[in-house]
């Protein structure tokens, strides 16, 4: 049974989620994970409440979904790497993202397994409105304009299941439950 790994990063969501939704259907095993980085949760006590609320409802939608968050602390790759050995991964998705940490861990990444990028949290990918000769607008109307007329990737929806490999222990989120966050609580916002 082909097993791959979806490592989240930003985008901590199961609908709309095209790493999740590829290693849905091209794996019979799926390892979604979250590696908690002590160099990103060192910075804002709001932000680290925010992502455990987030990561908390994750856990609960993939947990419906028949799998459940995997966690592990330390550097994001190391433990990337490490999982997708343990457990014979043929591929590890992530979804793209332009800061320079996430290009460095992407390359990092890159270099030891076989890893697949995904649209992220971006509606247009970035990079795929510039004027022909520069790589940005330097004002924001046209800009807007080239915006609205590029093509949108389809939307995806959530994987019907997501089976974790036999014996892989999750982990623990660390206390955060009851934090605002995450997407069920922003899918209730959009539709109220």
């Amino acid at each position: 049974m082909r097993t791959d790994v979806v490592l989240f990063t930003r985008d901590l969501r199961v609908h709309d989620n095209p790493a999740l939704a590829t290693a849905a259907r091209e794996a019979e095993r799926v390892v979604p994970l979250f590696v908690l980085d002590d160099t990103l949760l060192a910075g804002s006590p709001q932000r680290t409440t925010l992502l455990m609320g987030a990561l908390h409802d994750l856990n609960r939608s993939l947990t419906a979904l028949g799998g459940g968050l995997v966690v592990r602390r330390g550097d994001p790759v190391s433990e990337t790497v490490r999982i997708a050995r343990a457990t014979g991964a043929q591929t590890v998705h992530v979804a793209d993202d332009v800061s320079p940490y996430a290009a460095r861990r992407t390359r990092r990444l890159a270099e030891a397994v076989n890893l697949q990028c995904h649209p992220g949290v971006t509606v247009v990918a970035p990079g795929a409105v510039a004027p022909a000769d520069r790589d940005h607008y330097r004002v924001f109307t046209p800009y807007h304009r080239a915006w609205e007329g590029a093509p949108r990737r389809s939307v995806e929806p959530p994987p019907q299941r997501i089976g974790l490999p036999d014996g892989i222990d999750c982990g623990d989120l660390p206390p955060g439950d009851s934090a605002p966050g995450g997407e069920t609580a922003a899918r209730a916002g959009l539709e109220r």
